[in-house]
């Protein structure tokens, strides 16, 4: 078993408190420099190389009618993509397909579906799944946010935010693995509250990291089969589960003043890394180091959060 100090070298990373504050260094700034350019904001694929590999393609994609969801239907018409979109507002929906069908050549079908009604919702889905006899990519993008300790929790809430953020994914998978084709690629949006316990928001982390759980486990399922499944953390963006959060008796929460990044700028991140063959995907630094604080110093976030708040 390695020591503690071999750890902290392998991981590349030093923890210094000073004065109260906290410093993180990379020790290591040649494996650092190469996590920046291959796991951060820069991704150098070639436009063209996109739209070589990607003729004839079919994406499925949930939470399709706002934010991140949007942005990839957007980009992906764009490439002629045969597009399944799944949302819950079914004029929202049909005002998509509109909108799309003007921006590619692609065949688009739009199915109305409420990912909160666990019961309902895989019935439904393998309905949808009948529409489509073979799928090359998945992002699962649908997500929804109660914010509140553990004792405000209801059960209504906390039923459906694991519905739309954990079995949604599940049983989206499920019912379309035998019609994905080699060299597929399913993209699960994640988030850095699957990596820490964060006080206020213990619903929506469990969620989060069942639902990372369960990608770590597909991507080793899937592997074999020659199929891609990477886990995003795509950091704070400008959409409403961002800026719109409940709290579990109603109430709008202020996201404060942390700076958010545009869904647009996520989500061409996210098609320059399709055929990347990658267990995790972090879009910022900051879901990089909680991901590795929370394993190997998690009292450093126990500071930084109890400063924040």
């Amino acid at each position: 078993m390695p020591k503690a100090g071999q750890l902290r070298q392998k991981h590349a990373v030093m923890v210094l408190l000073q004065k109260g504050s906290l410093r993180v260094k990379f020790v290591n700034l040649r494996r650092i420099t190469m996590a920046k350019t291959n796991t951060f904001e820069k991704f150098e694929k070639s436009d063209k190389d996109l739209t070589m590999n990607m003729t004839n393609k079919t994406a499925v994609i949930t939470g399709a009618t706002s934010g991140l969801g949007k942005e990839l239907a957007i980009a992906l018409a764009k490439k002629n993509f045969n597009l399944l979109l799944i949302g819950h507002d079914n004029q929202r929906l049909e005002d998509l397909k509109s909108e799309l069908g003007k921006l590619g050549k692609g065949n688009l079908i739009a199915q109305t579906i409420d990912l909160s009604v666990t019961n309902s919702m895989y019935e439904n889905l393998e309905k949808m799944a009948q529409m489509v006899s073979v799928v090359d990519y998945i992002f699962c993008c649908a997500g929804i946010r109660f914010v509140g300790d553990g004792k405000d929790m209801t059960l209504e809430k906390l039923s459906q935010m694991m519905s739309v953020n954990y079995f949604s994914v599940v049983f989206l998978v499920k019912v379309l693995v035998s019609k994905i084709q080699k060299q597929g690629h399913i993209f699960v949006i994640s988030s850095g509250a699957a990596n820490y316990g964060v006080m206020g928001d213990s619903g929506y982390c469990s969620s989060k990291a069942a639902l990372d759980r369960f990608s770590e486990a597909l991507y080793s399922e899937l592997k074999p089969q020659g199929i891609m499944v990477t886990s995003v953390s795509p950091g704070p963006m400008e959409t409403k589960l961002f800026r719109g959060s409940q709290s579990y008796s109603g109430q709008t929460v202020s996201p404060g003043e942390e700076k958010m990044i545009s869904p647009q700028i996520r989500a061409q991140q996210i098609m320059n890394q399709i055929g990347q063959d990658k267990r995790r995907l972090n879009l910022t630094l900051s879901t990089f180091i909680v991901r590795v604080l929370s394993t190997f110093a998690p009292f450093v976030l126990d500071i930084l959060i109890r400063k924040k708040k």
